[in-house]
């Protein structure tokens, strides 16, 4: 169990601010391992919303210009690797279609009367 007056005031606040039970770990690394992890979580979480906003804005004010993006790209990943390019779609419409068939599945089952 680390001892927390031996550590530094910044990792204790941190300790304090992300509500961590510091009595869990072994070493001090471990500990700062964790608030790393946790700073990393909250921040990719309060960014994930606002870029995702802030996309679609942009998306609404010129949809062509990123259609035609996306046919570009694609296009170009199909010059580039033919094989690969059909490969991955056909991936993806199996995926989809499994999806798709896992969610009819659903509707169509009977729940069992007691």
């Amino acid at each position: 169990m680390i001892d927390i007056s031996k550590v530094h005031l910044s990792t204790a606040k941190a300790v304090k601010n992300h509500g961590i039970d510091y009595t869990k770990f072994e070493t001090v690394e471990q500990l700062r391992v964790e608030i790393a992890r946790l700073r990393n979580l909250k921040h990719m979480t309060k960014w994930k919303d606002a870029i995702r906003v802030y996309m679609v804005e942009k998306y609404r004010a010129d949809p062509e210009k990123y259609r035609e993006q996306r046919k570009k790209t694609r296009k170009e990943a199909k010059e580039k690797d033919p094989e690969g390019y059909a490969e991955k779609n056909r991936i993806y419409r199996r995926n989809q279609y499994a999806k798709i068939k896992a969610e009819k599945f659903k509707l169509l089952e009977i729940p069992e009367v007691n």
